[in-house]
C-alpha cells in the first residue's frame, strides 16, 4: 500500500482512545492518526474539518451516540469506512451499524490482530474504490476526448445522407437530449473590414479555430450542441434538456440563436447564420440539415436567414402586392370592388400556393398589416380599433382563410368609414405612439382626460373590445411587422413591443396567433 490512509477515532473514554491509538500506530508508517474525538458532535465536525479516510467509532457515547452521529453524516453523503469499535454485541446495533455502510463490527476489547485485519481490510476497499474511480476517469476522459470527433463524423454523414448510427447511438449516450429534438445551423463569418456578402473568401484557419470557440463559449452558456467546419463555416447542431414542451424548447433555442449572433457581432464579424425548422425526429435530422444550409445559401446580406420550404411554389402570392390596390377602393367608398378583389386574389394564391398552407396563413396577415400601414399614411391617426388575430389561431383550411380574410377586411373597411369619438380617436393616437412601454387604461385615460371607467365604457360602446384586448393585438401585429421588415432579434422586438419579458412574449404570441415566433417567421 503506498498511499497514506488517515484514521480518526471517535471514543469517550480516554483510556480506551489512548490503547487504540498505540495499536494502530504499530500498524506502520502508511497509517496517519488524526485528533481523536469525545462524542458524536466532535466526531462531526472533525470529519468535515480532517476529511478522514477511515473512522474507528464507539457507538454509545455522551451526548451524541456514535450511531446517531454516522447516520447525520451518511446524509451529508461524506465518504469515508467506518468501523464499529463497541461493547455491545446486541444484533440490533450490528444490523444498525452494517445499514450505515459500517465495514466491521469490533468488540471491545478488540486485540491488535482484530483491529489490523479491520483496518486492512478497510484501506483494501478503498484501494479498489480509487482504482475503479481511476479507470472510470480515464475512460471518461477518454470518451470526452472522442466526442468532439464522434460529432463530427456524426454531422459529415448527414450531409452525404448516410448517417453513422455508431456516433449517433454515442453521442446520444452521452447526451440524452440529442433524441428530444433540435435545430440545426450553418455559420459563417467575415472581418468586420470586409465586403458584406456571404459570397466573400472563407477565413483563414486560425480565424476558423477563434470562431468555433468564440460559437462554443456563446452558444454552451445555455445549450448543448454539437459542431463540425465545413468550407469555412461552422455547422452547429443546438439541443436543451428540461423543457416541457417543444415550443418552450424551440424558442429557447432561437433565443440562443440570437444571443451568439449579436455576441459574434460585438467581437467584429460580419455574421451569416441559416437556420433550419425545429426537428424532433431524429430520422429527419439530415433533413434539418440541409434546410440550414439552403437558409444560408439565400442569406447575401448579415443576418439570420430561417429556412422557408415552399416546394414547388413561388415565394411571393399575389396578396402581397394587393395593398396598394385595395386602398383607392376603399378611399373611393368602393367596399364591395375592394373585397371582391381580396377574395379572386386568395383564391388564385390557394390555388398556386397549395402545398404550405401556414405560409399564406401568414401572408393573408402580412397584407392586413401593409394595408393598415398605408391608411395610416393617408388618416392622421392609425384605425387600430378592430382585431386583425380574432379567430386566426382555428384557421386549417382554404375556405375557413377566405372567410376571414374577407371578415377582416370588411371589418378593416367599416372601421376606416366609422366617425369615432374624440375620445377615441385620442386613445388610440396614444396606444400607437406608446404600445411599446408599460401602459395601462388609468394612463391613457389620464392622457386624454376622462375617467378609465368612461374610458373603458367607450371602447366596448364604440368597438367592442376590451383595453388589454386591443393593446396586445396591436403589440404582436407591430411584432409580425418587425419580423417581417427588419433583422431584429426577438429579444429586441419583444422588447420593442413592450413585453416584459421574452419567454411571456413567446406565451402571447402563440397563445395569440397559434404559430411560434420561429414558424411564422419562416413566411414572412
Amino acid at each position: 500500500m503506498s498511499r497514506t490512509y488517515r484514521i480518526l477515532i471517535a471514543e469517550d473514554e480516554q483510556i480506551e482512545r489512548l490503547a487504540l491509538e498505540s495499536k494502530i500506530r504499530e500498524i506502520g508508517s502508511h497509517i496517519q492518526l488524526i485528533p481523536s474525538a469525545c462524542d458524536g458532535y466532535s466526531l462531526i465536525r472533525s470529519v468535515e474539518k480532517e476529511h478522514p479516510d477511515i473512522a474507528i467509532v464507539d457507538v454509545n457515547m455522551p451526548g451524541l451516540s456514535g450511531l446517531d452521529a454516522i447516520e447525520i453524516l451518511k446524509m451529508k453523503h461524506v465518504d469515508m469506512k467506518i468501523i464499529i469499535n463497541s461493547s455491545y454485541s446486541d444484533f440490533s446495533y450490528t444490523q444498525k451499524a452494517l445499514k450505515l455502510g459500517a465495514s466491521d463490527y469490533l468488540l471491545k476489547p478488540s486485540s491488535k490482530d482484530e483491529l489490523y485485519s479491520a483496518i486492512q481490510k478497510a484501506c483494501r476497499t478503498l484501494d479498489e474504490e480509487r482504482s475503479l474511480h481511476d479507470e472510470q476517469e480515464k475512460n471518461r476522459q477518454a470518451a470526452s476526448d472522442l466526442y468532439p470527433i464522434a460529432a463530427e463524423k456524426w454531422i459529415y454523414s448527414l450531409l452525404c445522407g448516410q448517417i453513422d448510427d455508431r456516433c449517433y447511438q454515442l453521442l446520444k449516450k452521452e447526451t440524452p437530449a440529442l433524441e428530444r429534438g433540435g435545430m440545426f445551423t450553418f455559420w459563417k463569418l467575415l472581418p468586420a473590414d470586409s465586403l458584406e456578402t456571404a459570397d466573400t473568401a472563407a477565413l483563414a484557419l486560425p480565424a476558423q479555430k477563434r470562431i468555433s470557440d468564440l460559437l462554443a463559449r456563446y452558444i454552451g452558456q445555455y445549450c448543448k450542441f454539437f459542431s463540425a467546419e465545413h468550407h469555412g463555416m461552422q455547422i452547429v447542431f443546438l439541443m436543451a434538456d428540461s423543457f416541457s414542451s417543444k415550443e418552450e424548447l424551440e424558442h429557447f433555442l432561437h433565443e440562443t440563436i440570437e444571443y451568439t449572433y449579436q455576441q459574434l457581432k460585438n467581437n467584429g464579424f460580419h455574421v451569416f447564420v441559416g437556420v433550419s425548422r425545429f426537428q424532433g425526429n431524429p430520422l429527419h435530422y439530415a433533413n434539418a440539415l440541409q434546410e440550414a444550409r439552403l437558409a444560408l445559401i439565400e442569406r447575401k446580406r448579415p443576418g439570420i436567414s430561417h429556412f422557408q420550404y415552399l416546394p414547388g411554389s413561388p415565394k411571393t402570392c399575389a396578396l402581397t402586392e394587393l395593398p396598394q390596390k385595395i386602398l383607392p377602393l376603399l378611399r373611393e367608398n368602393k367596399k364591395s370592388d375592394a373585397l371582391a378583389l381580396i377574395e379572386s386574389t386568395l383564391r388564385k394564391d390557394l390555388s398556386r400556393v397549395d402545398s404550405d398552407f401556414d405560409y399564406l396563413k401568414a401572408q393573408s396577415v402580412l397584407f392586413l398589416l401593409r394595408l393598415e400601414e398605408l391608411t395610416f399614411r393617408y388618416h392622421s391617426y392609425a384605425k387600430t380599433g378592430w382585431l386583425i388575430w380574432e379567430n386566426f389561431y382555428e384557421i386549417k383550411n382554404g375556405p375557413e382563410l377566405l372567410a376571414w380574410l374577407l371578415g377582416r377586411a370588411n371589418m378593416f373597411a367599416e372601421n376606416s368609414e366609422k366617425e369615432e369619438s374624440i375620445y377615441i380617436k385620442k386613445a388610440l393616437l396614444y396606444l400607437n405612439e406608446n404600445y411599446n412601454k408599460n401602459i395601462s387604461l388609468d394612463e391613457v385615460a389620464g392622457q386624454i382626460g376622462i375617467s378609465p371607467f368612461y374610458l373603458s365604457r367607450l371602447f366596448k360602446q364604440e368597438k367592442d373590445l376590451t383595453f388589454v384586448e386591443l393593446l396586445t393585438d396591436l403589440r404582436i401585429r407591430r411584432a409580425v411587422s418587425m419580423m417581417a421588415d427588419s433583422e431584429k432579434t426577438l429579444r429586441e422586438i419583444s422588447i420593442a413591443t413592450g413585453f416584459s419579458s421574452l419567454p411571456y412574449f413567446y406565451r402571447v404570441f402563440k397563445k395569440t396567433t397559434g404559430f411560434t415566433t420561429g414558424e411564422i417567421r419562416q413566411y414572412l
